[in-house]
């Protein structure tokens, strides 16, 4: 999402979120101890959360409110897959004592900016080794990890490398020595993790570029509060510094955090005077101390230290120069230094944060002093680090309105193309889709739906309306299907004409079937009213009636031409839609986008609700692209429906998302997916026997030859297919 801020000062009370740097270190530890660890004061955000789903499915992890509770112990374990998303800290952290204690290869699977980013340190740890390394676009398999008694490494890139062979060295059946080659770059943060470490009783020496871990340490389980972050704390500083006027709320600062330093700098009244600062241990400072260099300076600064920016999120030499030269500051870098010249004053402007939380802040930070509107291009990377950020600014005053540009999206089945629209609004504006459609159109509309919605609809498209008398399945039923078609024929409706299904999955079923036979095939758009139809049922092209009580016994495969997703239809939504909604989101996360799926899993109940309606589309439509007409892959999306769609038969009081849900449950029982049902309402207690199911289950259209393809969840991301005899 973008977001468009209005100039302002900010005031009021703040609690500064913990730093995820702490939190990293200490999760590892209570991972690796045998007993039970405290932590305090926890800050979820994306970051933390890819350490936390790295190590869940092996240690016990519980979140209680702020806390977190972790019964450790790692020895060996067999676990493929680790989804780190975008976290550089998660991977590195954990890569060495995950790949060690992994009887089954590792795959760490990056994220988009993660995947840009290098890693070439631990992988020249691997040569000449037994060991196995490799490094794909969005992916590192490994194969153990080097058991050395010395390890050579550098902080060319990051001091992140060392940690990761600090927190595995004690476990390891004999004494480490860690060699630094060159000049140690962060090394408050390699003094941080020894810090940290020896809170949990690992005992670690440090001797210049050396660093010696005694062998068969056992980490002992202990009890801490995360302290506050301190990065961020500058930037509310600076913010003061400004002319901003921000209370700090509970500030647990810690000595030991590399940022202390600055803190204690611009707490001093009298600095504006510098002409030189070093940030070589403190790089994600860097943009708020440009905006501050830009405007309350009086002579040119220049920063030095600052290589490493360029191997942070985006390029931050770039970023940081770019945006705010875009509004009138004067900045230039070289390879390991900035030159920031003083201005007047900063005019309002577009702040691109390229995916980089800190460059988004920085955007927060100008908005406090630019001359005119702020827009921050995809905000919504905040949550690598700060999930809860406009909540807790909009308390300050910030003064924002989030601006959702439209998602287009579109695939093929056969020769027709399906376009696919999302967008807050979408249709206020709705004529615009259809104006090079002169002919007619008839409008099929769920009896849910507020007539005023339709109004609008069939005034905005000059549109005929047909209202169906039935609700949810008993919708899809040939008998409609006939009304329908008795309507167009009565109306001298013809082929070029279009049919717009408006309603939730059973209409747009039911339309979808109709433009099929309707003269062997008339155009149609569907525009989806539940969250159900508007992540499942309206995408893909499969379209069906009911018979016999068996669902969808008569259909085929038919896409619209154009499906157009306004969440804002979901506003008076009840809570069975939503759930049953949710019901599908969590399944295609579980089978094939474990980052959405920790992130429903993370977060409150539809928080990020837009965000998962796009991301669960677009990884539909990746399936779709493999296997159109569902013959392989796709498939896999069947997951939970097979026993789903016998309990809605034989249970027709049940909703299809509390029968998917249950039907989920039923063939792969997983305590993570367990959890996620269970957090958005679903019962997975299910009182009919499978056995009872079979005479529904014979009939499904799945079956072939006798025999029926279960789709199974092997882990958090992976499924399988298992056919078993009917």
């Amino acid at each position: 999402m973008d977001i468009l801020i209005k100039p302002k000062k900010l005031k009021g009370k703040l609690n500064i979120i913990s730093s995820k740097s702490f939190a990293h270190r200490a999760i590892i530890c209570a991972a690796l101890c045998e007993g039970e660890s405290v932590l305090r004061n926890i800050n979820f955000c994306d970051d933390v959360n890819a350490t936390i789903n790295s190590l869940r499915e092996i240690v016990y992890i519980k979140k209680d409110g702020k806390d977190l509770i972790i019964r450790g112990g790692i020895k060996q374990f067999s676990k493929m897959n680790f989804f780190v998303n975008n976290s550089g800290s998660s991977l590195r952290f954990l890569l060495p004592t995950l790949s060690f204690f992994n009887k089954k290869e590792s795959n760490f699977i990056l994220g988009d900016s993660l995947s840009k980013r290098p890693f070439s340190d631990y992988e020249k740890l691997y040569t000449q080794t037994k060991c196995r390394y490799e490094k794909k676009e969005d992916l590192i398999k490994t194969k153990g990890f080097p058991d050395e008694n010395v390890y050579v490494i550098s902080t060319e890139y990051s001091s992140q490398f060392v940690s990761g062979l600090l927190f595995l060295a004690p476990n390891l059946g004999h004494d480490t020595t860690i060699n630094i080659k060159g000049n140690i770059k962060s090394a408050k943060y390699i003094e941080q993790t020894i810090y940290i470490m020896k809170q949990f009783g690992i005992e670690i020496k440090m001797n210049g570029n050396n660093i010696f871990v005694i062998g068969n340490q056992k980490y002992k389980p202990t009890s801490i509060a995360i302290p506050s972050d301190l990065s961020f704390l500058t930037n509310c500083m600076i913010m003061n510094r400004l002319g901003s006027e921000i209370e700090f709320e509970d500030l647990l600062v810690d000595s030991k955090d590399p940022d202390y330093s600055f803190i204690q700098a611009l707490q001093s009244e009298d600095k504006e005077d510098i002409d030189h600062l070093d940030f070589e241990t403190n790089t994600d400072i860097v943009p708020p101390f440009s905006v501050l260099a830009s405007l309350l300076s009086t002579k040119t600064i220049k920063f030095t230290g600052v290589e490493r920016l360029q191997y942070k999120e985006s390029n931050r030499l770039f970023t940081i120069a770019e945006n705010i030269n875009s509004l009138g500051g004067q900045i230039s870098f070289g390879t390991n230094t900035m030159t920031i010249l003083p201005v007047e004053f900063l005019n309002g402007g577009v702040i691109d944060s390229y995916n980089d939380h800190r460059i988004a802040f920085m955007g927060v930070l100008l908005s406090t002093v630019a001359k005119g509107d702020i827009i921050i291009k995809n905000f919504d990377c905040v949550s690598k680090s700060y999930p809860d950020f406009l909540g807790d600014f909009f308390g300050l005053g910030l003064d924002f309105e989030i601006i959702r540009q439209q998602e287009v999206l579109s695939f093929k089945i056969a020769d027709k193309k399906t376009e696919v629209i999302i967008g807050q609004k979408l249709l206020s504006s709705v004529d615009k889709y259809f104006s090079f459609f002169e002919n007619r159109r008839l409008i099929v509309a769920d009896k849910n739906v507020p007539k005023t919605e339709v109004k609008k609809l069939s005034d905005l498209l000059a549109a005929d309306v047909y209202y169906l008398d039935d609700e949810k399945e008993k919708v899809k039923t040939i008998e409609n299907a006939q009304k329908i078609i008795d309507y167009l024929i009565d109306k001298s409706f013809s082929k070029s004409d279009e049919i717009i299904a408006f309603g939730g999955g059973t209409v747009t079923d039911l339309v979808g079937f109709v433009s099929m036979i309707y003269k062997r095939g008339i155009s149609y758009v569907n525009i989806p009213t539940t969250l159900l139809s508007q992540v499942d049922a309206s995408i893909g092209g499969k379209v069906a009636v009911n018979e016999a009580q068996v669902k969808n016994a008569v259909g085929g495969f038919n896409p619209p031409r154009l499906v157009l997703i306004d969440p804002n239809l979901l506003n008076t939504l009840p809570e069975i839609e939503f759930r049953s909604g949710m019901a599908e989101i969590i399944k295609i996360a579980a089978i094939s986008d474990p980052i959405l799926f920790y992130d429903i899993l993370d977060r409150r109940p539809y928080e990020n609700l837009v965000e998962w309606i796009i991301k669960a589309i677009k990884d539909k439509i990746a399936f779709i692209e493999k296997d159109p007409f569902d013959e392989k892959e796709r498939r896999a999306l069947n997951f939970g429906h097979t026993y789903g769609h016998a309990l809605e038969s034989k249970t027709p009081s049940l909703s299809h998302g509390e029968a998917v849900a249950k039907g989920m449950h039923l063939v792969s029982p997983n305590t993570s997916l367990d959890n996620c049902l269970t957090k958005y309402g679903f019962y997975l207690s299910c009182p009919i026997k499978k056995s009872e199911l079979m005479p529904y289950i014979i009939n499904d259209k799945k079956v072939k030859n006798g025999e029926l393809t279960l789709v199974e969840l092997e882990e958090i991301g992976k499924y399988r297919f298992r056919t078993v005899k009917i």
